[in-house]
């Protein structure tokens, strides 16, 4: 078995992760503050603390040094469906490797942490020019899901370029639902399971992928 892992918190905005004697510092969502400060021993630390026994298999590292190696390259997070294809995975068998969800999962064990997801080509309207004010982060994410409506859906939509069927209109409401219900955005996983839509179905109706696109037209983030 592996080490005891630890988390610990030092103030409301600072943890820190030790495994085999090595400590890594952490933001304040619990997530690898640089990523340069990644290491093996991190990765198994952090797969205890979302619920993967360690040691972690061929096919979890497989997955952990692809998102690495493209961040590292590209400066950006692959969306779930291009992960899956670039990796001959099925939706459910990254499901089955990463049962806690790929950004919570798979990409929280990469080293990868909320900036690295949503940085990457932020919308450059800071706020909509109508009379309603919607107050948003850095990123384009409302701040607060209450003040979500259907003008934000679709004025969010518009500005990715999609327009709004039934079926995208399916998967916000059921984000919605299950966030109000649970209080946690659902995953990637649950979210096609419940909607009955294949991952290539979601890349067709969300380009920008799971997270900058239909958690942000649903005006919910992944830290709610």
């Amino acid at each position: 078995m592996f080490p005891i892992v630890r988390v610990q918190e030092h103030n409301m905005v600072e943890k820190s992760l030790t495994a085999r004697d090595k400590t890594f510092l952490l933001d304040d969502l619990g997530c690898l503050r640089s990523f340069q400060d990644w290491a093996p021993e991190f990765a198994e630390g952090m797969a205890e603390e979302v619920g993967i026994t360690p040691p972690l298999t061929d096919a979890h590292m497989k997955i952990i040094r692809y998102l690495r190696e493209a961040v590292a390259k590209t400066g950006r997070t692959p969306i779930v469906h291009r992960a899956c294809k670039d990796n001959g995975l099925k939706l459910w068998e990254m499901e089955k490797l990463f049962p806690a969800g790929y950004h919570r999962g798979a990409c929280r064990i990469a080293g990868l942490n909320y900036h690295d997801l949503y940085a990457t080509r932020p919308d450059t309207k800071a706020e909509p020019t109508t009379v309603k004010i919607y107050r948003i982060d850095g990123c384009g994410f409302l701040i607060d899901p209450a003040e979500w409506d259907v003008a934000f859906a679709s004025m969010r939509a518009e500005e990715m370029g999609t327009i709004l069927t039934e079926k995208h209109w399916e998967i916000i409401r059921f984000l919605r639902a299950a966030r109000q219900k649970t209080g946690s955005v659902p995953t990637v996983f649950e979210t096609c399971r419940t909607c009955h839509v294949e991952v290539d179905d979601l890349e067709q109706l969300f380009p920008r992928g799971y997270q900058r696109g239909a958690v942000k037209i649903a005006g919910l983030t992944l830290t709610q």
